[in-house]
């Protein structure tokens, strides 16, 4: 009986780790993620800020 239990336990251990290596094989790096977040956000704060300078020169040259 404990060598059945012993094999058991094995076996659950071994199907648990398999998903979380195939998942982590799969997955980009984190750091990649913090990269193409942080090339994101500078992409969109740069293009607000040309939107705004836009604006004030459209509105200064209604004046």
């Amino acid at each position: 009986m404990s060598d059945w239990l012993h094999i058991a336990k094995q076996e659950l251990v071994s199907t648990n780790q398999k998903p979380r290596s195939e998942w982590r094989r799969s997955a980009p790096p984190l750091a990649l993620w913090f990269y193409v977040l942080s090339k994101t956000f500078f992409a969109i704060a740069l293009c607000s800020n040309q939107n705004q300078e836009n604006s004030k020169s459209v509105a200064l040259q209604r004046f």
